[in-house]
């Protein structure tokens, strides 16, 4: 004998969901908490100015907005002015020469031979 589950109406009962819809449901509720409130999350360039200005303001630090030459990227580095000394690099030199060498790589696979 089979026992099949009823409901009153017609209406369909839920069925358990796939991991994959159990998935997408959740980054479709991501997606959409995100796009309601783009503005929240931006950092305003007055408050970084600010953040900055709150670094540097004692003398010990100074901060240099520099463009590399080999990646023409941005960099930022957070100098010792007492001594010149590098504290910290953004993004960090390793970075930096993984980025060239993977351009270097990059060119290096393009078949140009018509």
């Amino acid at each position: 004998m089979k026992v099949e589950p009823s409901h009153a109406g017609g209406a369909n009962v839920a069925q358990p969901q796939s991991p994959i819809d159990t998935i997408t449901r959740q980054r479709k509720d991501q997606q959409s908490a995100t796009a309601s409130s783009p503005d929240e999350k931006k950092v305003q360039p007055e408050e970084i100015l600010n953040k900055i200005k709150e670094l540097t303001g004692d003398g010990f630090f100074s901060v240099r907005f520099e463009m590399d030459d080999q990646t023409k990227q941005m960099v930022i580095r957070v100098v010792d002015n007492s001594s010149g000394k590098l504290i910290r690099q953004i993004p960090p030199e390793e970075v930096l020469k993984f980025k060239q060498s993977f351009d270097d790589f990059r060119g290096n696979i393009v078949n140009q031979s018509g």
